[in-house]
């Protein structure tokens, strides 16, 4: 009995000190990572985050945005009752944000970069050569304001109907050019 308890007892604390191992080789290489690459894994976190504290099941798909948007709620409604600190915040922010932009880059192809024009540590989501969002800013501002800036919306008209817009902004503009 004692020596099965010993056998036990190793094959844990291998299983533990493994996973440790593990977790320091995949924390040095995706600190090595592209940028876009690393975001990737924060975006990771986030449905693991989803499913562990929110009991949400999150499949990086267009629908799981709503999903998301509640999520936020929640943490909006911490916010205001003073128990999230600015820094946890930017964490949640990052980290949602980072998942709300992988969504986007499997509707319209993007990748992560960490400065624009706006300034460094912007964290913009840029697709093509001049369109970009900012969806780690878009999950900060609805943390502190709330519904009127739900991620959803945000999603719909920057993401998914963005060459719908750009398209009728283009008629109006030539139609009002031509007069």
């Amino acid at each position: 009995m004692g020596s099965i308890c010993l056998w036990v007892s190793i094959a844990f604390a291998l299983l533990f000190l493994g996973g440790i191992v593990c977790w320091v080789l995949l924390r040095m290489r995706a600190l090595k990572a592209p940028f876009d690459t690393q975001m990737g894994h924060v975006a990771k976190l986030a449905v693991l985050s989803g499913k562990g504290e929110y009991k949400v099941s999150l499949d990086f798909s267009e629908g799981s945005i709503a999903q998301v948007d509640t999520i936020l709620e929640q943490l909006h409604r911490r916010f205001t009752q003073g128990d999230l600190e600015e820094r946890e915040m930017e964490k949640l922010a990052l980290r949602w944000g980072a998942y709300v932009g992988e969504v986007a880059k499997r509707v319209k192809p993007g990748r992560w970069e960490r400065d624009s024009e706006l300034g460094p540590e912007s964290l913009p989501l840029v697709f093509g050569e001049n369109r970009m969002c900012f969806p780690v800013a878009w999950c900060y501002k609805r943390i502190e304001n709330g519904e009127e800036d739900s991620i959803g919306f945000k999603f719909d008209v920057l993401i998914r109907r963005a060459d719908e817009i750009d398209s009728k902004f283009d008629e109006w503009n030539d139609s009002t050019n031509e007069g």
